[in-house]
């Protein structure tokens, strides 16, 4: 895992390691290497032997982030052997409570009266990305706030320290629902069946707009396509367990199990969109 505990890549892979641990009938223990965005945990796999006793689980943001820091210490595409597509979700449009706006639409009005403090949980993190395609297409500006994980960029939320954010729902929805901030949108194309009266983002008045994160597991390169799809396989048996199903339902995530060559194709698609969104939202890493 390269990201903290408390956010939705960590809540989410212990879910599916725990699985894994049942299903293969061996020990699996989870470490967060964190820093870098992430690339500190990249690294570590990179290095690691291709036995199948050393997997990388994290969100979207691994590449991403190697869009937004051309200098990064990987290659998403070489470094590493994409093994499985666990999961994928929309982000929730969450606000404190100081904020009056009850849509993506009255949130854009009230960024043009006052700059928001908006957060994202690390730079170059899909949230980043889908932060400054949204904040571009209201036309206003905002200040944007790093964090380091999708925790601490709650906890931020909470605080008070900023006004807004894109958030997943493992770490938004518990929050809305305990009624501690409010969700004021989706950026799916539907709703979110456990937040059914929050609008989308389209729906609001911005039809084009939509942003997904997902989750995934890698290996270190050249690992044998058998042991692949092996753990492949067990991922996929994982995902219908039904702590995992109870959990994903909770959480609006919406469990995959792709292939290798699937989840590889995703990652070549999220590349080409963000390496463009970038240049035009001029995001890097200085």
């Amino acid at each position: 895992m390269n990201q903290p505990p408390g956010g939705g890549s960590d809540s989410t892979g212990r879910v599916i390691f725990l699985g894994l641990q049942e299903i293969l009938g061996r020990p699996v223990v989870v470490e967060n290497v964190v820093g870098g965005s992430g690339a500190i945990g990249i690294d570590v796999v990179k290095r690691a032997e291709p036995d199948g006793h050393t997997l990388l689980f994290t969100a979207s943001i691994a590449v991403t982030n190697q869009v937004a820091n051309p200098k990064a210490s990987y290659d998403i595409t070489t470094d590493l052997t994409p093994i499985t597509l666990v999961g994928e979700t929309a982000y929730i449009m969450a606000v404190s409570h100081r904020i009056t706006a009850n849509n993506a639409k009255e949130l854009a009005g009230f960024a043009r009266t006052k700059e928001l403090n908006w957060g994202i949980s690390q730079f170059g993190s899909g949230d980043h990305f889908a932060s400054a395609i949204f904040i571009n297409t209201i036309g206003t500006k905002a200040l944007i706030v790093p964090y380091k994980g999708a925790g601490p960029q709650m906890v931020g939320l909470l605080a008070g320290e900023i006004d807004a954010v894109l958030a997943p729902p493992t770490t938004a929805i518990p929050q809305v629902l305990a009624g501690k901030i409010k969700a004021i949108g989706v950026t799916g194309l539907k709703r979110m069946e456990q937040l059914p009266n929050v609008m989308t983002v389209a729906e609001a008045g911005y039809p084009s707009f939509e942003a997904t994160s997902w989750y995934g597991i890698w290996g270190p390169k050249s690992m044998p396509p058998a042991l692949v799809a092996t753990i492949q396989q067990a991922v996929a048996k994982a995902l219908k367990q039904p702590k995992a199903v109870d959990f994903f339902q909770k959480t609006a995530l919406t469990p995959v199990g792709s292939t290798s060559e699937e989840f590889s194709a995703l990652i070549a698609s999220t590349l080409a969109t963000y390496r463009a969104v970038a240049a035009s939202a001029n995001i890097k890493v200085e």
